[in-house]
């Protein structure tokens, strides 16, 4: 994906015309010089970046410049890595790690000789058996910074080139894969020529029993070499040397603990509060929040934040990681107590995380990939290679939550007899406040140790030389951040989780599919839409839910919740209005649930989840609930018994009463 900044030069669309920016002024101003037509303009960054997160403001390749506004690709969302090859996908990540070691160097001149160099070096780091000419790895390089940045553009196209089938015979392609697969691909570890020696073996045993014009032919060394050559190198590594092997050899490997500038290193991490919040309205006891933290590692400047009861999961990565990413532009207006700006963001250049299992996911790998992130681990059970977050947490426990009514202390013995759920009085909005405005007016400015200066002062220093930059458009973020999984498209539109999605531009990829599943993307904090990938155009389409009115804002957790009180209260013939009288009846339980002074724990972190996720968007519509009386509860129903899961997989195989999806 193409990186963007607000630089000289740059081409943008804002509010709909095409300016190229000009010089940067006093004060934050920045000018803007109309393409086609318009006036010139000066306007405050701070206002683009604005502009930029609310998806007005869109980054053009210089390219598109002279294309008429109807011609350009704008509209287009980004061609998704993930879909394909594995193989492709390993190659193209290696042609990448010569071409970056290759810009890096800017202070070696772009010649034959500078380049073996870094190829030579590259190779042995990488255990890479067959390194590329110096030719190639010059040709990828130009092809990278023609791109911008974009991975997609090393992806190798020789797959497209000559018949799409081998040369060989069925038969013969079967009896190789055959033979690689028993005498290959074992803990024996038969070399390639033992194996085609093997090949020829099955293929004369073959020819012994049929008609002279039927004979196989038996193919050269090098076509059974290639066909290996083809397999995925993990699962050979994983097949002929073990699982601890595999995972040592093609782990991606970090740059170390040294950057030399901004968002060169970033770091994340969760942790659970040391602190017991309230419900904004009753002032009675949620539990602990979970905190996830990002940090840039070159200034000890605090780049995204997550704060909420949702679990560490993908989900909450991808939160923090986009509040990283994205200008917090509105802070002031949704916390007015805030004195300093939080001027940091951008795509970072390497993420850095430990191995808990919501970072051990491909959809996080290919969305690292495809915003030209460098996604590394740290050791097991080593939590130092990533001190810097972990520090900042420690720091932030210390100074701020610890000191708090409701602490629940990080050493035992310091309790004595406090009790926590009696005194907490944050509730989770002043939580949110206090900790944001420790970080602009505490944190940031303060003096640092181990940096030896201020972290904001060294950030605003290092983006001078080196900028943030940004994804073409917000929309981007959204499509690549969204939960990956499969459907196949009826003519009712794609189901997921007994919602239905469809649009004209779903038909001629049902037909083109023929029965074959369709890749999706589905926010898990909207399900008013979902994402759908077009092979043969090979971009994101946005296609709604047939109900908006259920489901635009709903959160996936939400809908899960929504889901199991409809099958326990066993509606056989129910239809979308016993979902939204559902709907309305939870949020009735939740809010009788928050006022009763016996609570389990488990239970009030589930409605503080519930409460957190329910915003304006996803409220009933008022409409539905006037044509229709609530549910009758049983008397011995509670809001335990929904046992509210912390995770509910998108899948439509669990069992409910027939009659309840949600149909157009």
């Amino acid at each position: 994906m193409s990186h963007f900044s607000f630089d000289q030069n740059t081409n943008i669309q804002f509010k709909g015309r095409r300016y190229r920016i000009g010089n940067n002024l006093p004060e934050g101003e920045i000018e803007l010089h109309p393409i086609d037509s318009g006036s010139y303009m000066i306007l405050k960054r701070s206002d683009l970046q604005n502009s930029y997160s609310k998806g007005e403001l869109i980054f053009l390749d210089k390219a598109w410049a002279k294309l008429p506004v109807e011609e350009m690709p704008i509209s287009k969302l980004p061609e998704d890595l993930s879909q394909l090859p594995k193989n492709i996908i390993n190659e193209t990540i290696k042609k990448k790690k010569y071409v970056i070691a290759r810009l890096e160097r800017k202070d070696l001149s772009m010649d034959e000789k500078n380049t073996l160099k870094i190829i030579k070096d590259v190779s042995e780091e990488i255990n890479d058996k067959k390194p590329p000419r110096s030719s190639a790895v010059l040709r990828w390089c130009k092809s990278y910074q023609k791109s911008g940045g974009q991975i997609l553009s090393l992806v190798p196209r020789y797959k497209d080139r000559g018949p799409k089938n081998r040369y060989i015979s069925t038969e013969v392609s079967n009896i190789i894969d055959y033979c690689i697969n028993k005498y290959y691909l074992t803990r024996e570890r038969k070399s390639v020529v033992a194996t085609h020696d093997f090949v020829k073996n099955e293929i004369n045993t073959f020819n012994k029993i049929r008609a002279v014009n039927t004979q196989l032919k038996t193919p050269c060394s090098n076509t059974t070499r290639n066909i290996i050559n083809e397999l995925d190198p993990y699962q050979v590594v994983l097949a002929r040397y073990g699982k601890e092997t595999a995972e040592r050899k093609f782990r991606q490997s970090g740059k170390g603990p040294t950057t030399t500038r901004p968002l060169e290193r970033v770091e994340i991490d969760h942790t659970k509060a040391d602190l017991f919040v309230i419900d904004d309205v009753n002032r009675l006891p949620l539990g602990r929040p979970w905190i996830t933290i990002a940090i840039d590692h070159n200034s000890r400047a605090i780049a995204g934040i997550h704060i909420g009861f949702t679990p560490p999961s993908y989900l909450t990565v991808m939160k923090c990681l986009k509040h990283a990413i994205l200008p917090k532009t509105d802070l002031h207006s949704k916390y007015p107590e805030i004195e300093n700006d939080w001027n940091v963001h951008g795509i970072p250049e390497q993420f850095v995380c430990d191995n808990g299992k919501e970072f051990l996911s491909e959809s996080l790998e290919m969305t690292c990939h495809q915003l030209g992130i460098d996604l590394s681990y740290c050791p097991v059970m080593k939590p130092w290679f990533k001190g810097v977050v972990e520090r900042a947490q420690g720091t932030m426990n210390r100074d701020l939550l610890q000191v708090q009514p409701g602490t629940t202390f990080a050493n035992i013995f310091e309790k004595d007899d406090y009790d926590p759920s009696k005194h907490a009085v944050v509730t989770l909005h002043k939580l949110r406040t206090l900790i944001y405005k420790w970080i602009c007016d505490v944190y940031h400015v303060s003096h640092h140790r181990g940096l030896n200066g201020v972290p904001i002062k060294n950030y605003e220093r290092g983006i001078k030389e080196f900028p943030p930059t940004l994804p073409r458009q917000i929309k981007d973020i959204d499509v690549l951040m969204g939960r990956k999984d499969e459907r196949t498209i009826q003519h009712t539109g794609i189901q997921f989780n007994h919602l239905y999605y469809n649009s004209a531009e779903l038909s001629p990829i049902r037909h083109r599919l023929n029965g074959n599943k369709v890749t999706i993307r589905v926010d898990e904090e909207n399900l008013g839409h979902l994402y759908v990938y077009d092979e043969l155009e090979r971009r994101y389409i946005d296609v709604s839910c047939t109900y908006p009115e259920y489901a635009e804002g709903l959160t996936l957790w939400q809908h899960s919740v929504i889901c199991r009180y409809v099958r326990l209260q066993n509606e056989a013939d129910s239809d979308i209005d016993a979902v939204i009288r559902a709907k309305a009846d939870i949020q009735e339980m939740v809010d009788e649930a928050s006022t009763q002074r016996k609570r389990k724990t488990g239970t009030s972190m589930k409605i503080a989840r519930w409460q957190e996720n329910n915003n304006e968007s996803a409220q009933i519509n008022e409409q539905s609930n006037t044509n229709h009386q609530s549910l009758k509860q049983d008397e011995n129903f509670s809001f335990e018994s929904l046992n509210l899961p912390d995770f509910i997989p998108a899948s439509d195989n669990q069992p409910h009463s027939s009659g309840w999806g949600i149909e157009s």
